[in-house]
C-alpha cells in the first residue's frame, strides 16, 4: 500500500533528523562542559593567597543557640571577651553562612582601642540553625530573629550591627518593628551590598521587572515542589554554577579560586527550596520607610561598583535617605566586597567602631 510505504519513508526521515538533531545537541553540550572546565582550570592556575585559608572552619570563644519567636533555633558564635564594651553583630547574606564573615573575624578580633566582642549566627534555614516554614521566610522574620539575638548576646554594652546583602535588610527589618533600639542600644549600623528596596540586580540584565516579578515565583515553586530533582540539576551543572557564581559574587579584581570555592560551598549546602522560601519576599520588599529610624545612630554604608546582586545605585538611595551616613564605594568590587577586599572594608569597619565609640563618649561627657 502506497501510503504506508510513504509514512514509513517518513518515519524513516524523521528519525534520521531527529537522531542528527540530538546528535548535534549532544555534541553543543559537549562543548559547552568542555569549555567550562577549560575556564574553571584558568582560574584555578592563578596565584592563590588563600589556598590554606580555612575558611567555614575558624574556632569561637564560645557557641551557643538562640531560640526565635516562632521556635527556630538560631546557631551563635562569638569571639571576644564576654566584658568588651563594644558588641559587632554581624548577620550575613541569602545563602551564604556566618563564616561569610571569615575576614572581618579573624582581623578585627586583634582590635584594642576599643576591645570587642564579636557575635557570628546563621540566619534561620542557613548553616547550622533550624529549618524555619515557609511562611515565616520573611525579611520581618529576620528583623525579629536579629532582636532575639541583640537582646541574648548584650547586658549592658552598646551593639553595632553589621550586615551584608540579606543581612542588611534584617537590619531594616528590626528597624521598622523596634526603632526605639536604634540609638540607644544599637549606636551604629554598618549596610554592606544591601538594599532597603526591592532587589533585582542578578537577573536585571536585558529583563524587565514585571518579567522577573512573574519568573520568580513560578520557578520557585517548582523548586518547592520538586526540591530533589532541582537539586539533582544544580549538580549536574558543577561548573557553569562555580562560574556563575563567581561572576555575581566577584567584581574584576579576579578574585582568588578558593574564595570563588568558599562561595559555591555556602550556596551549594543551602537548600534548593530555602532559596525558593526566601524568593517572595525579595520581590515584594521595601523598607524605605524604616531608614528614618537609622538616623538615631551612626551609619556606614559599603558597596562595590561592579555588584550585579544589589548594585550602586541601591546603596546610594540608603544614603540619601540618611545624609549623615557615610558611603564607601569600593572600585572593582563585586556583591561579596567583604571577602573580596576585606583590608578594605576592615578599615573601614575599624575606623567606624572608633568614630561610634567617640561620639558616645563626646555624649557621655557632655550629659556629665
Amino acid at each position: 500500500m502506497p501510503e504506508i510505504s510513504g509514512l514509513l519513508r517518513f518515519a524513516r526521515g524523521a528519525g534520521i533528523a531527529a537522531g542528527g538533531i540530538a546528535g548535534a545537541i549532544g555534541a553543543l553540550n559537549a562543548v559547552r562542559v568542555t569549555a567550562e572546565h577549560k575556564a574553571v582550570d584558568r582560574v584555578r592556575r592563578q596565584g592563590d593567597p588563600y589556598v590554606d585559608e580555612p575558611f567555614g572552619a575558624q574556632a569561637a570563644d564560645r557557641d551557643y543557640t538562640v531560640v526565635a519567636d516562632d521556635g527556630t533555633p538560631l546557631y551563635v558564635e562569638e569571639v571576644g571577651p564576654l566584658a568588651a564594651p563594644v558588641v559587632l553583630i554581624f548577620a550575613h547574606g541569602h545563602a551564604n553562612a556566618l563564616g561569610s564573615f571569615h575576614f572581618q573575624r579573624r582581623n578585627l578580633a586583634k582590635m584594642r582601642s576599643p576591645q570587642i566582642r564579636m557575635v557570628f549566627f546563621d540566619q534561620r534555614s542557613h548553616g547550622r540553625s533550624g529549618r524555619s516554614d515557609p511562611e515565616h521566610s520573611t525579611i520581618d522574620q529576620l528583623g525579629s530573629d536579629l532582636g532575639e539575638i541583640v537582646r541574648n548576646a548584650t547586658d549592658d554594652q552598646q551593639v553595632i550591627l553589621v550586615g551584608h546583602s540579606m543581612g542588611g535588610m534584617s537590619i531594616m527589618g528590626l528597624a521598622d518593628s523596634d526603632p526605639q533600639l536604634f540609638g540607644t542600644k544599637v549606636l551604629g549600623v554598618v549596610l554592606i551590598s544591601t538594599a532597603a528596596e526591592s532587589l533585582f540586580g542578578a537577573l536585571r540584565e536585558g529583563l524587565p521587572k514585571t518579567v522577573v516579578q512573574r519568573a520568580i515565583p513560578v520557578l520557585a515553586k517548582g523548586a518547592q515542589l520538586a526540591p530533589k530533582l532541582t537539586e539533582a540539576g544544580r549538580r549536574r551543572v558543577g561548573n557553569a554554577m562555580w562560574l556563575l557564581n563567581r561572576k555575581y559574587s566577584f567584581g574584576s579584581h579576579a578574585a582568588p579560586a578558593s574564595l570563588t570555592d568558599y562561595v559555591n560551598e555556602m550556596i551549594n549546602h543551602t537548600p534548593i527550596g530555602v532559596v525558593a522560601d526566601f524568593s517572595s519576599t525579595f520581590t515584594g520588599y521595601d523598607k524605605v520607610a524604616a531608614l528614618p529610624a537609622l538616623r538615631e545612630c551612626e551609619t556606614l554604608v559599603i558597596c562595590g561598583d561592579e555588584d550585579r546582586i544589589a548594585p550602586m545605585e541601591h546603596s546610594e538611595l540608603i544614603h540619601r535617605e540618611l545624609p549623615d551616613s557615610q558611603l564607601v564605594v569600593v572600585p572593582g568590587a563585586g556583591h561579596m566586597v567583604h571577602l573580596e577586599m576585606p583590608d578594605v572594608v576592615n578599615m573601614q569597619i575599624r575606623r567606624f567602631v572608633h568614630r561610634v565609640t567617640e561620639t558616645r563618649d563626646r555624649k557621655s561627657s557632655q550629659r556629665a
